[in-house]
């Protein structure tokens, strides 16, 4: 997921003179910074002049802007000394940039609030248990965490604890049971950058969407062993045996479940939304990821598709029809997927979900990344596997 900038209201007007002043004393132009931090030259300038304020742009324009400029990214925050010794009084204490536990459940409680708030649940830190990681002790901890509470578990090896902030567990009983509980693993060791307790709100607020929508996406999911995953997905669910559907089925729940925990997280956090041209740079380049051969094609699409339905232009489009027109206006790939989850958004309740819309869903994303293949790479992937283009 995509790890937010810390929340501050109270931006200082002094930024765009700060990343004037850095660039010129670096002897850079503004083409150059904008070179340098993959974004378009009209991007930077904006940022430059005080048309818009660099901390509410994307965590990665964000970043790539101060890389170039040398610039902390705490400095642009109001609080930035306050931050600043945070940090280093943490860095002096541990040795490393890792985060007060005690900290980390504030915010954690801050953030059961907000969602609690939005979706009308009562999530707190009795029915969700939280574990703590760190780079030494990850598998380790994920494996005692999920088999201790009996959550789903998979090879440690098989996973890349690296840049994971927190992940969610659904517990293996029915929801109304008084003894059921839900868990989330985090990290105490966030990614160079973001080494501020904060970061860690839109976190929970991401991975308590993803139990929500587990346990209340289709009519059966309060109860153990009848939600979504486990009825279609698992190696004994009903498409197991067919494994051309299984791949769709898997496909796309595997993008949805994503996509919806980030669009949820966006109505709750209620950040400015950004214009299209503001996202276009990354959004762009996780599009081109999305290939038959890129294992990671999922992800990509996942994050191309939160990124685009949550840019102003498509959240307050008013019709079908209006988002239909922006996309061929702007030329954005994978249409018709970007449709066929707006339209389901636009449904109440905006999570729920059927078999029919994952089938759809991962049908598409199948073809998509197919399209995206360029000949020669897909030739030789269909040699590799067998297949007869």
């Amino acid at each position: 997921m995509r790890i937010p900038i810390p929340p501050d209201t109270d931006v200082s007007p002094s930024n765009s003179d700060s990343l004037r002043a850095q660039r010129e004393s670096l002897g850079l132009t503004q083409q150059q910074v904008a070179d340098g931090a993959g974004i378009l030259l009209r991007q930077y300038q904006r940022f430059e002049f005080g048309e818009r304020d660099i901390t509410k742009a994307y965590a990665s324009t964000f970043l790539a802007v101060c890389a170039v400029l040398q610039l902390p990214p705490f400095s642009f925050l109001p609080n930035a000394e306050k931050y600043k010794n945070y940090a280093d009084s943490i860095s002096k204490e541990r040795g490393q940039a890792e985060m007060n536990r005690s900290d980390i459940l504030s915010v954690a409680r801050s953030a059961f609030d907000s969602f609690n708030s939005f979706m009308g649940t009562s999530y707190s830190l009795d029915n969700i248990k939280i574990e703590f990681f760190n780079s030494n002790n990850a598998a380790q901890t994920y494996t005692s965490f999920t088999t201790s509470n009996g959550f789903s578990y998979e090879d440690p090896s098989h996973r890349d604890f690296s840049m994971t902030v927190a992940e969610a567990f659904v517990g293996n009983t029915d929801c109304n049971d008084s003894t059921h509980f839900d868990g989330i693993l985090v990290s105490t060791e966030l990614p160079t950058g973001y080494e501020n307790v904060v970061s860690y709100n839109e976190a929970f607020i991401h991975e308590l969407a993803h139990i929500f929508c587990t346990t209340h996406e289709i009519p059966s999911a309060q109860k153990a062993g009848q939600r979504f995953y486990d009825l279609h997905c698992d190696d004994n669910s009903s498409t197991s045996d067919d494994t051309i559907l299984n791949g769709q089925i898997n496909a796309g729940y595997a993008i949805w479940r994503e996509v919806i925990a980030d669009i949820i997280t966006d109505k709750i956090v209620s950040k400015r939304a950004l214009l299209i041209e503001d996202i276009i740079e990354d959004a762009m380049r996780f599009a081109n990821y999305v290939t038959i051969t890129n294992n990671d094609s999922k992800f990509a699409l996942q994050r191309y598709l939160s990124l685009i339905l949550t840019a102003r232009e498509i959240k307050n489009a008013r019709s079908r029809i209006s988002v239909s027109r922006t996309l061929d206006q702007l030329r954005l790939p994978f249409k018709q997927i970007i449709l066929t989850v707006y339209d389901k958004l636009k449904n109440e309740p905006f999570y729920a979900i059927d078999f029919d819309f994952i089938n759809a869903l991962g049908a598409q994303s199948i073809a998509a990344r197919i399209q995206n293949t360029k000949p020669d790479d897909l030739a030789a992937f269909a040699r590799s596997h067998g297949l007869k283009l």
